[in-house]
């Protein structure tokens, strides 16, 4: 975050789904925080991409409604990728977000920045 509004959106989270944050009366504070920057696609990263990028995306997809990219080099996992018949994270994540290259992304977004906020 660079701007006091930027460090505003900022949450410290200890859930692998960011969706599941609540604040001291329990209400939730990724998704109200969103809808009120009509907002209704979403862009996940991160480090653990079986566990937290993975939980974030489905919650972002099956509870919130949100369409969902994921830039498969703005991830990273700590499992080893299997040839065998499990799947890993990734192999799930398709099954709910678009995928992309983080350049691909960055493209999309610098033609429409006034979808960006």
């Amino acid at each position: 975050p660079i701007s006091e509004v930027e460090r505003g959106r900022e949450i410290m989270s200890a859930h692998a789904n960011k969706f599941a944050d609540r604040d001291a009366s329990g209400a939730p504070i990724l998704y109200p925080m969103l809808q009120s920057l009509g907002v209704d696609t979403v862009v996940v990263v991160g480090a653990w991409t079986d566990f937290c990028v993975l939980a974030t995306v489905i919650a972002a997809v099956d509870t919130w409604g949100f369409d969902t990219v994921v830039p498969t080099d703005a991830i990273a996992s700590a499992m080893a990728i299997s040839d065998d018949t499990a799947h890993s994270g990734l192999d799930i994540i398709n099954l709910f977000a678009l995928t992309r290259r983080t350049h691909e992304v960055l493209d999309f977004m610098k033609t429409r920045p006034e979808l960006v906020v």
